[in-house]
């Protein structure tokens, strides 16, 4: 879904909403319970990363561009399975 994105000629505001809303909804279904590896974490990172950088070299600070470009909430994947997984163990401690 993220290379279909980067093809949409749509501004960077737009793709950063979807890509919060729709692209992280499914590639983190389930991620309380499950782990992903390092190697899937940084491919779904270099992937947003290509979606949301303007610069079409491999040349840019990561932690920057997440920075600069997020538009709202966090854009890094790390941080979405944290506060993912931080909700459900709250979740859990209320009941």
């Amino acid at each position: 879904m993220l290379a279909k994105l980067q093809r949409l000629p749509v501004d960077c505001k737009t793709k950063a909403a979807t890509i919060r809303t729709k692209i992280y909804s499914a590639a983190f279904y389930a991620i309380e319970a499950a782990d992903l590896t390092e190697t899937q974490l940084g491919k779904i990172t270099a992937a947003v990363l290509r979606n949301i950088a303007r610069a079409k070299n491999s040349k840019h600070n990561m932690h920057h561009t997440f920075m600069a470009s997020s538009f709202g909430d966090d854009l890094d994947p790390v941080g979405q399975v944290i506060a993912r997984r931080v909700a459900t163990f709250r979740r859990i401690m209320a009941k």
